[in-house]
């Protein structure tokens, strides 16, 4: 496990634990990254004086917790872009889906125009 990926499982492990409802003891551009990749969700109060991102009422989300258990299982596929729950859903990566999809539409749209009509 690389040393990003250990300050990221240290954070969340934090957050969840209770230790980090206030960013105040853990670093805010860490906190930054897991809330823009939907880790973690929380309200920014950063000051326009402040040397680094500041957030309360932290929390760990659903996908957050599972990146947690999967780093936990596994520490070799902690990466969060190599993660399978997140990102593109199955459906989207699946062949027979997109074609049957497709056919509903192509089915739909052509009752809709002898309907309407248009054929």
């Amino acid at each position: 496990m690389s040393e990003s990926e250990k300050q990221i499982v240290d954070t969340l492990k934090s957050i969840k634990e209770g230790d980090g409802k206030q960013s105040a003891t853990l670093d805010g551009h860490v906190i930054r990254d897991l809330i823009d990749i939907g880790y973690v969700k929380g309200l920014d109060v950063t000051t326009l004086g402040a040397k680094q991102p500041e957030y309360v009422e932290l929390r760990v989300t659903v996908s957050g917790s599972q990146y947690l258990e999967s780093s936990n299982q596994n520490p070799e596929k902690s990466d969060p872009k190599k993660d399978p729950s997140v990102g593109t859903p199955a459906w989207y990566s699946n062949p027979f889906l997109i074609a049957a999809l497709s056919l509903v539409v192509l089915v739909i749209g052509y009752g809709a125009l002898h309907f309407l009509g248009w054929s």
